[in-house]
């Protein structure tokens, strides 16, 4: 939400901080009453000569001036330097039309059917005012971007003439012409918000003359929809606009001068309001404005009574209700109400503006904290499920002046608490709360601590993080080896959410990983498992490893090895079957990995029996080995190597005419782990 500055009897958004430290009572000063022009209708707060102290602008209605007082920081003010407007100025607000970082003046001319724009000099005064037309009577003004080009705009209510007027600034402090939208009858007050979050300025009249409030849907290019109403109390003068029960959507209060009641209209956030619920308040309230003035963090709305000359405070409760009102003394006929630190002490102070007077009053807050707390949240250290945590306490401590009743502590979520709970503090005493944390269940956690004392109640935001047993991870042996496929497995038991992957590579120091992968929360072992493509010919070792809230557990190391892939074999050139006889056969041998290769040269059997290498009544089928040679070779290195015949078979081999002889290459690592066999053959002639 773009909040705009206050206007007359208007402020949007929420006019003063939201107070977190704690839960306090509250009062304020006596009046303090300052001189102003002739019947003040509208004040306004902010930084005029950039001193950090807020400085007041009062709309003189019947003199046709507005007023500048100086603030001094401590509440007080230097005497009013008066500049000359348009006719009967009904309205003022506080922006930078022109971008030069020094706060401008809007003012809204009732008589002159005018706005005067003055533009600030950044030391408290301002130059000569520009005005600018609008509709009939204008009696009030909001300043915000309505068309999204970061430029200051302004949208005015017109009461004779049942519109909103629209003014699009141009970024230099000048205007274009109007552009007028019909409201109910005798809008009195606008005001600008994104009541339906599509981060673009909506427009709220308050109708005095129908009773109603208009709301018109901003286009994001400073034009809007059709208006469409919502019954208030009686004559609605004023309006402002926040999220007065928490839940994110943008409320809206009417002051309802004939029906002496605010009506607030909790907001659906998507543009429509609720019904009205109404609230007394002093006779004929003119002014409303939202501020946190106990410092509960509730928005409390406060209301000038024009004709009972106090202001009403309406504490609130947090839900879009208020407690009933209580009235402060003001000057004569308050009809312009702003809040505003005026004394630096962090505290939202009063001004209001007194047609009558002819002056502006100035309450300050006087509240006093009642009930303060050590600390406003606790965040435990993780706690194993089911198991309690050290205890951590928080001091409560009366800062008030008169004895503070605890009427009760409680407690929500995983947490549990002792003390201070139907006590009752004398100021200055205190006493401590004991908090304890069992999670009964894992990942964060988080709770509330509600105090509830006769200053209100104060809310300890509580937190931890919930711990599973450590994950039980047992890495399980190798599935099925296909080639240089694999498969890893493993069984893990972790409570809670978690993760898992493997570890693998050549040594214990592994240097590879699978991808991580999610693990279910369960008590029983979990059967995982991840298929790798891995190097021919090589060891591995491999284990399982599993993450849940408590930390990393690893399982026991296990090994495999890939088989070799089958070895290459080419027979080279050889001669007669006397010269291989005597000089063997040589052969070209190689593999993808480093290998230990057995060569074998084999005959039929019927070749065996027929040279009585086996014997002739010998029924085998199988071939006969007639040498051998084991060779290691390098990974992608082949070696030239000769195999020689035995020594029977080089003599009873030679009277063959034709010898075919099968050379069977079989591979394996040098652990022992065997791969597929190849083989060539060859047939030598005598």
């Amino acid at each position: 939400m773009r909040l705009a500055l206050s206007a007359a009897f208007i402020v949007v958004g929420v006019a003063f901080p939201l107070q977190s430290a704690m839960a306090a009572s509250f009062g304020f000063a006596p009046k303090a009453e300052l001189a102003t022009g002739a019947q003040p209708e509208a004040v306004v707060t902010g930084d005029l000569n950039g001193d950090g102290n807020p400085d007041l602008v009062v709309a003189d209605g019947e003199a046709g001036t507005v007023s500048v007082l100086l603030g001094k920081g401590d509440g007080t003010f230097q005497p009013n330097v008066d500049y000359a407007t348009g006719t009967a100025p009904a309205a003022v607000a506080l922006g930078d039309l022109n971008g030069d970082k020094k706060l401008d003046l809007v003012v809204a001319n009732k008589g002159s059917n005018t706005v005067s724009v003055f533009l600030g000099k950044g030391d408290g005064t301002f130059e000569s005012g520009v005005e600018y037309a609008t509709g009939a009577k204008p009696d009030s003004v909001a300043i915000g971007d309505l068309n999204g080009d970061g430029n200051p705009d302004l949208a005015v209510a017109d009461s004779e003439g049942n519109a909103v007027s629209v003014l699009l600034g141009k970024g230099d402090g000048t205007l274009e012409p109007k552009v007028d939208y019909a409201t109910g009858t005798a809008p009195a007050a606008v005001a600008l918000a994104d009541l339906n979050g599509d981060k673009k300025q909506d427009i709220v009249a308050a109708n005095s003359g129908s009773n109603t409030a208009s709301v018109l849907l901003g286009k994001g290019d400073g034009t809007f929809e059709a208006g469409v109403e919502y019954a208030t109390g009686a004559k609605p003068g004023a309006l402002a606009v926040s999220d007065l029960n928490a839940d994110g959507k943008l409320d809206v209060v009417f002051a309802d001068s004939e029906a002496n009641a605010v009506s607030v209209l909790l907001g659906n956030g998507d543009g429509t309001l609720a019904a009205k619920h109404d609230f007394a308040t002093g006779t004929s309230p003119r002014a409303v404005a939202l501020g946190d003035l106990n410092a509960d963090g509730k928005l409390d709305v406060v209301v000038a009574n024009s004709g009972a000359n106090t202001v009403s405070v309406l504490l609130g409760k947090g839900d879009g209700t208020v407690a009933s009102k209580q009235d402060f003394a003001t000057g004569a006929a308050p009809r312009g109400l702003a809040l505003a630190d005026l004394n630096g002490d962090h505290k939202p102070d009063i001004v209001t503006a007194n047609a009558t007077a002819s002056s502006a009053s100035v309450l300050l807050n006087t509240s006093v904290a009642a009930l303060e707390t050590s600390a406003s949240s606790l965040t435990f250290p993780a706690q194993l499920f089911g198991t309690k945590s050290a205890a951590q306490k928080v001091t409560v401590t009366n800062t008030g002046a008169a004895a503070l009743p605890i009427s009760s502590v409680t407690v929500t979520g995983n947490f549990a608490v002792s003390g201070c709970s139907g006590s009752s503090l004398s100021p200055g005493a205190s006493c401590s709360i004991s908090f304890t944390f069992t999670p009964k269940g894992y990942g964060p956690l988080k709770g509330e601590a509600t105090i509830a004392s006769g200053a209100g109640s104060k809310v300890i935001k509580l937190a931890g993080t919930g711990l599973p047993p450590a994950a039980i991870v047992a890495t399980g042996r190798v599935g099925e080896i296909a080639g240089t496929y694999v498969t890893l497995t493993g069984t893990v038991i972790s409570q809670g959410p978690g993760s898992f992957y493997f570890q693998y590579g050549p040594t214990t120091s592994y240097g590879s990983v699978t991808p991580t992968l999610p693990l279910s929360s369960s008590t029983s072992p979990q059967l995982l498992a991840s298929t790798l493509s891995l190097a021919a010919g090589t060891t591995y070792h491999y284990r399982l490893v599993a993450s849940n809230l408590l930390g990393t557990v690893a399982g026991a190391d296990q090994v495999f090895t890939i088989p070799p892939e089958p070895a290459l074999l080419r027979l080279l050139r050889h001669g007669h079957l006397a010269s291989v006889l005597r000089h063997g056969l040589r052969v070209r041998v190689s593999d993808s990995s480093p290998a230990v290769i057995t060569l074998k040269l084999r005959v039929d059997a019927a070749v065996a029996r027929a040279t009585h290498l086996i014997s002739s009544r010998s029924r085998r089928k199988a071939k006969v080995t007639v040498g051998m040679l084991r060779v290691t070779v390098a990974a992608n290195h082949g070696r030239t190597v000769t195999i020689h015949f035995g020594g029977a078979a080089k003599h009873n081999l030679a009277a063959l005419g034709r010898l075919k002889v099968t050379i069977l290459a079989t591979v394996s690592t040098a652990n022992g782990v065997a791969g597929e066999a190849t083989a060539v053959k060859a047939s030598i002639q005598r």
